[in-house]
């Protein structure tokens, strides 16, 4: 009696240190693998529902020290010293203060700029899917912000409509320009050009060719011109590199975004009157 007590004592003893080499052993990593797994479903309204951020948004530092001279070429090379190191000066702001006057008029590539946190829900006026012949409706929200500047994405939703030509495009672009003009006169407009698509994109959605893309975005060149607005073609962004995409081909990750509106900046601070 007294050994099958002893016998069930270290069989006892022997399951518990079982359990509890499990639990270190296996546990933690298994807890760590659920909780990187939870990080990773956060959806993103950028993307669409059922993506989330990149694996690794805001984890690397050298995310926020982007050189904010990189890619930027001076106006003038004659300009003097003083105006030169003012330039270099501005180009140091953070880009949220840069943009802290600015509304930005957009579809879901836009709505990354909030949702990234590049810039506060305050300066971006967005919305998932929007087209041009439906942006109208959201002016008196951007007349209630009256920014001083006004940056205009939109495009890429209106080239899903299949048999919607660029005349057509551009005359509805036209209209909503036409009253954020006379809605605000003081404020200054910046029309960016559609963004591109990776080939897998086109090949998925043909008519998100990028030749078809490249048509619409000579019209609102034109269109800029012809109403003294300032079009800035975005595309050298992404310098050829696919790795800013998410995997759609037409979405973009967060580096993107500070890289663009660091661009932005430095074409502003570059191209002033």
């Amino acid at each position: 009696m007294k050994r099958r007590k002893k016998n069930s004592k270290k069989k006892f003893a022997l399951s518990l240190t079982i359990l509890i080499l499990f639990a270190f052993g296996i546990g933690i990593p298994l807890r760590k693998s659920i909780i990187s797994k939870s990080n990773l479903n956060k959806s993103s309204t950028a993307y669409a529902s059922s993506r989330y951020k990149a694996d690794n948004i805001k984890n690397n530092p050298s995310q926020n020290t982007i050189d904010p001279n990189k890619n930027t070429k001076e106006k003038n090379n004659g300009t003097s010293s003083s105006t030169s190191t003012n330039v270099v000066n501005n180009s140091n702001i953070s880009n949220k203060d840069f943009f802290s006057k600015a509304v930005f008029l957009g579809d879901s590539i836009t709505e990354g700029m909030s949702f990234y946190e590049v810039l506060d829900q305050s300066h971006v006026v967005a919305k998932k899917g929007l087209t041009v012949f439906k942006a109208e409706k959201y002016i008196n929200d951007i007349t209630n912000l009256a920014p001083k500047n006004i940056f205009i994405l939109l495009g890429n939703n209106d080239l899903f409509e299949e048999t919607l030509t660029s005349k057509q495009f551009i005359n509805e672009y036209n209209k909503l320009v036409g009253t954020l003009k006379t809605t605000l006169p003081n404020s200054k407009i910046y029309i960016l050009s559609i963004l591109p698509v990776t080939a897998k994109a086109e090949k998925e959605n043909p008519f998100l060719a990028n030749t078809r893309i490249n048509e619409f975005n000579d019209t609102l060149k034109n269109m800029s011109k012809e109403q003294n607005l300032t079009y800035i073609n975005v595309a050298s962004v992404l310098n050829n590199s696919e790795k800013l995409y998410e995997p759609d081909g037409i979405h973009f990750k967060y580096d993107f975004y500070n890289l663009l509106l660091t661009y932005l900046k430095n074409y502003i601070l570059n191209n002033k009157n």
